[in-house]
């Protein structure tokens, strides 16, 4: 289940999104507005729930109309894209990312990170920025929770994105 969305500050410790910065790194670290959601492998009433392997998240952005896919997206205190969820774990997936650190300047992206398991190249950055959170006032969000092995859509959850004034930061809500 999708339990709440952040609209606060990460970290970008080399490849890997933080909400922390660990004490015994001394050197600056990038810091960034960002908007998150909070996932978790939870209950539902008369369904077994187990685990969930290989994890990817996926934000579709409706325009208007036109459909744009966003995937693999990455997840906070995550080198890979895709997360293995036991039963009542939580894990937090990036939406959105202000390009700059002041927040009000309005540049935001949708990050992608294209490392996964199968990656043998640990001192290149991954880090995709190249896709644009567009200034609109209001979109359809669709965040869909996809299983790799399988390939289906575990779970989705509808949303909207609004940003009226192109300006300041954008807000997600599911």
């Amino acid at each position: 289940m999708l339990t709440n969305v952040y609209l606060g500050t990460l970290y970008l410790l080399g490849d890997i999104w933080s909400r922390t910065v660990p004490d015994d790194i001394t050197a600056p670290v990038p810091k960034y507005q960002a908007i998150w959601a909070e996932i978790k492998n939870a209950a539902k009433e008369g369904e077994t729930v187990g685990p969930a392997n290989k994890i990817r998240a996926e934000l579709v952005i409706n325009y208007g109309g036109r459909d744009e896919e966003h995937t693999p997206l990455p997840w906070i205190d995550e080198y890979f894209n895709t997360v293995n969820l036991q039963f009542g774990d939580v894990r937090y997936v990036v939406l959105g990312v202000g390009r700059r650190t002041a927040h009000d300047l309005g540049d935001w992206r949708v990050v992608i990170n294209h490392r996964d398991f199968n990656d043998s190249s640990p001192r290149v950055s991954r880090m995709d920025y190249e896709r644009e959170l567009l200034q609109r006032p209001h979109a359809q969000l669709r965040l869909n929770l996809l299983q790799v092995t399988s390939g289906r859509i575990l779970r989705s959850f509808e949303g909207e994105y609004r940003w009226p004034d192109g300006y300041g930061r954008p807000t997600m809500a599911f």
